[in-house]
């Protein structure tokens, strides 16, 4: 959350635009909030994961205009087939793109019921937690085969970065406006101080890892064990979706982090309700 641009950072910036506006202003609100979705992904160098959210937000921004209700998971696999279709390598080479597509059908699919198990009050630790866990479910095989190792302090240091991104995001805006007005003391007077709260978040997971037991060495782990831990990974999203027909539950798209990596704190939970994101 901190070097890598996600659906939450998008999220944050459509949803303050379309709270501003949607009431009294619908298509300035849409029209706006599809320019920021456009330039943001630009601006942020259309990575995979970039690009699946600001596709997805789109696509919901204008099911919600239209007075529509998309799909999650129909939506997910049609973003990520046409992806594929545009860039056949991603499906294979592209780590990004990977990681983008499960940790968000993780958090689409097991975020709430991980989220009943966890207790409900703080609002915001159930939340953060919640999305943490379904993320890292999702994707700790992919994680393992790639990269030799599962980080046991993920949920912790999510804990801990989550609610300041709003605001490290607020003053970065801040910070790029006043850099153009006042070039010369924009860095000292607010840039240096997000410098600073960076470090400081650094330094904090640099102590979280030095951990005895912050991560789980997995070494050349075989294909065939990653196959087995996402058929059961399938399986069991199968049978909570399952569960949730025969008990007659509404699909749950609260947990739309348009990331995804999401990624969804309390904020992101409250926007998309107001928004019907």
């Amino acid at each position: 959350h901190i070097v890598a641009v996600s659906g939450y950072n998008l999220t944050i910036l459509v949803g303050f635009l379309q709270r501003r506006f949607t009431k009294n202003w619908r298509w300035g609100g849409l029209a706006g909030s599809l320019w920021i979705i456009l330039g943001f992904v630009i601006i942020a160098g259309a990575s995979a994961s970039i690009m699946r959210a600001g596709i997805m937000s789109a696509l919901f921004l204008l099911a919600n205009y239209y007075g529509k209700r998309l799909n999650l998971v129909v939506c997910m696999a049609i973003v990520a087939v046409g992806m594929v279709g545009l860039q056949p390598a991603s499906l294979l080479s592209d780590i990004g793109w990977q990681l983008s597509f499960l940790s968000l059908f993780g958090i689409t699919l097991l975020a709430p019921k991980i989220s009943r198990v966890l207790p409900a009050k703080p609002v915001i630790l159930n939340d953060i937690l919640s999305v943490t866990l379904a993320a890292q479910l999702a994707t700790a095989g992919l994680v393992a085969y790639t990269f030799g190792q599962i980080s046991l302090v993920a949920p912790l240091s999510n804990l801990l970065i989550m609610p300041f991104i709003p605001f490290l995001m607020l003053l970065g805006f801040v910070a790029s406006v006043a850099g153009i007005i006042i070039p010369n003391s924009a860095y000292m007077i607010i840039g240096r101080p997000i410098s600073w709260i960076i470090l400081l978040q650094f330094d904090l997971f640099k102590y979280l890892a030095s951990w005895k037991f912050s991560n789980v060495q997995l070494k050349n782990i075989p294909l065939q064990t990653i196959s087995i831990y996402y058929l059961a990974v399938i399986v069991s999203m199968l049978a909570i979706r399952a569960e949730n027909k025969a008990l007659s539950e509404p699909e749950n798209n609260d947990t739309i982090e348009i990331e995804a990596g999401m990624h969804a704190t309390h904020q992101l939970q409250t926007l998309s309700k107001e928004n019907s994101l």
